[in-house]
Order: structure tokens, then C-alpha cells, then sequence
């Protein structure tokens, strides 16, 4: 068993995977890190965002070292992790399972916007301080 972890890359930042996951060997890290990045391409697409083709899911050892990189490209028929093997491709790539990681990149990236959505009504509120203080 190897502990791995599958941080995501977006347009913006990288997404550390705090935790990682224990995997019999590195193509089951893949598999899972494809299926992530599938999960992550459907939750763009129900929140009506387009597909994230310039995001990517690294896979790292515990002492932070690459292991290998899946591009959501890739994943969304623009190139084919599965290239080796056609039979093993998914007839739908972007086949929905909840997995741990894609369950935890969720819930950060809703943090995220919701830390976003408080900052912004902050910025609000000072604008508006500001506003009366100038007229006051």
C-alpha cells in the first residue's frame, strides 16, 4: 500500500489534499484521481460553469513529490489516459461517483466561496462606512 495524495490544481490556486489515501499501487491512485477529476467536471457543469480543461489532479507522495499529473483535458476526450487501453476507456467520462477526495475538494472549494461571499458583504459594509464618513 502506498499513502498518496491528490491535490488539485485549478485556474487559480492549488488545492492541497490534506489527507491523502492509502492505494494498492500508483494506477489506483490514477483511476481514482481521473474519477475526481470527472466529479469536479460534473459539479462545474450542474453549477452552470464550464468544463474546467485547464485544471489537473496531482498525485504526490507524503514527502510532496510528483508522482504523476492527470489533465482534465484528458479526462474530457481531448487527449485519453486510457490511450494503452481502449477497452478499460469509460463509455461516459464523465461518469458521476462521489469518492473521499472528491467529497473534500467540495466541501473546500464551497468553503471557499462562501469565505469569498463574506469577504465581498465586508467589503460592503466598509464601502458604505467609508461613503458616510466622507458625507458626515
Amino acid at each position: 500500500m502506498q499513502h498518496l495524495y491528490l491535490h488539485i490544481i485549478n485556474d487559480t490556486e492549488r488545492i492541497p489534499d490534506p489527507d491523502g489515501e492509502e492505494f494498492p499501487d500508483l494506477e489506483a491512485a490514477r483511476k481514482e484521481g481521473a474519477q475526481v477529476a470527472r466529479d469536479l467536471m460534473v459539479q462545474e457543469l450542474l453549477h452552470g460553469r464550464p468544463l474546467p480543461l485547464g485544471w489537473r489532479v496531482q498525485i504526490a507522495d507524503p514527502d510532496g513529490t510528483i508522482r504523476d499529473t492527470i489533465k482534465f483535458t484528458d479526462i474530457a476526450g481531448v487527449g485519453s489516459v486510457w490511450a494503452d487501453n481502449a477497452a478499460s476507456r469509460p463509455a461516459n467520462n464523465l461518469h458521476f461517483r462521489r469518492t473521499p477526495a472528491s467529497r473534500r475538494v467540495e466541501i473546500r472549494h464551497i468553503e471557499i466561496h462562501g469565505q469569498l461571499a463574506e469577504l465581498w458583504q465586508h467589503l460592503q459594509t466598509l464601502t458604505r462606512l467609508s461613503e458616510s464618513i466622507k458625507t458626515g
